[in-house]
């Protein structure tokens, strides 16, 4: 007789995306450690166009639900 592996549990995240553009402040980097304390994991970053400044985009950050899925 097979014996049935135990699922581990299913994993919810949820996202956030932080717009950087001319008309708004930069990221600081005290701000990107603050959300990273948070638990928050920068996983992308689209630069606003090629002669945009630097910093300036879209950082796109995720992290793991609390208390598991919704």
């Amino acid at each position: 007789m097979e014996m049935e592996m135990d699922k581990p549990p299913a994993v919810g995240w949820e996202y956030k995306m932080i717009k950087v553009g001319p008309s708004t402040s930069l990221v600081s980097e005290t701000m990107l450690n603050e959300l990273g304390r948070s638990g928050w994991d920068l996983i992308a970053f689209q630069p606003l166009d090629q002669r945009a400044y630097p910093g300036e985009g879209t950082f796109y950050f995720k992290r793991q639900l609390r208390g598991g899925m919704p």
